[in-house]
């Protein structure tokens, strides 16, 4: 056999070698695997409580949120410190006292006012969780609302709304087009004293309706 018959043999056994066979060798990869890729990393996210050094305010953060009816002190990792349980819903204020009490707005249902920021009720909660103080503030006329403040006298501040009939409005120079038979609420701020263990005494008020300016009807006082 000449030696081009050798090289025809050798290249047809080459061409006839079983995938079995060819897989079989260490540096084989068959064609429709591609090379593995290095596996991506999971980007890497703080979680919990982080805080910038720089921008927080050191000590302890007082916390109430809206949809739960316990506040909690907590320190600068997010460890609670303490919590004040109560069995209603915040409002939109809480205070904490010197003595370690904590004086919140709650929530409460009103049946002649729907609004955001609505309250209705007060409570101070002692250290311990005891009921210190309680004053359902709000009626068929009035309601606190969002904010309030605690005075260096102990009396509170507080925002409210009360309720002003359609003919009330029409006699201030309301236009008529723009309130409804229900009439509407105008904006007040009372100072109370708390009275233990429930209720609170009129000490003071400021009624917006008394320094409304109207100039639609000049027959009007």
């Amino acid at each position: 056999m000449n030696r081009g018959s050798l090289v025809l043999l050798a290249a047809l056994a080459a061409a006839q070698v079983p995938a079995s066979a060819a897989q079989s060798r260490p540096d084989a990869r068959p064609e429709s695997q591609p090379e593995s890729q290095p596996a991506s990393q999971p980007e890497s996210r703080p979680r919990g409580v982080t805080w910038s050094t720089d921008g927080a305010a050191r000590g302890f953060t007082l916390i109430a949120p809206l949809r739960a009816t316990t506040a909690y002190l907590v320190d600068m990792d997010g460890r609670e410190v303490h919590a004040w349980p109560s069995q209603h819903l915040p409002a939109n204020g809480v205070r904490l006292l010197d003595d370690g009490s904590l004086l919140r707005a709650c929530a409460r249902d009103h049946a002649a006012i729907h609004a955001g920021g609505l309250g209705g009720r007060f409570e101070r909660i002692a250290w311990d969780g005891a009921l210190a103080w309680e004053w359902d503030a709000a009626d068929e006329q009035w309601s606190p609302h969002h904010d309030f403040d605690v005075l260096p006298n102990g009396h509170l501040l507080v925002l409210g709304w009360e309720r002003r009939s359609r003919d009330e409005a029409l006699r201030a120079g309301r236009d008529p087009a723009t309130v409804g038979d229900d009439g509407l609420w105008s904006e007040l701020v009372r100072e109370v004293r708390p009275l233990a263990p429930r209720g609170a005494e009129l000490v003071w008020e400021w009624r917006a309706w008394d320094h409304l300016v109207q100039d639609r009807d000049a027959a009007l006082a």
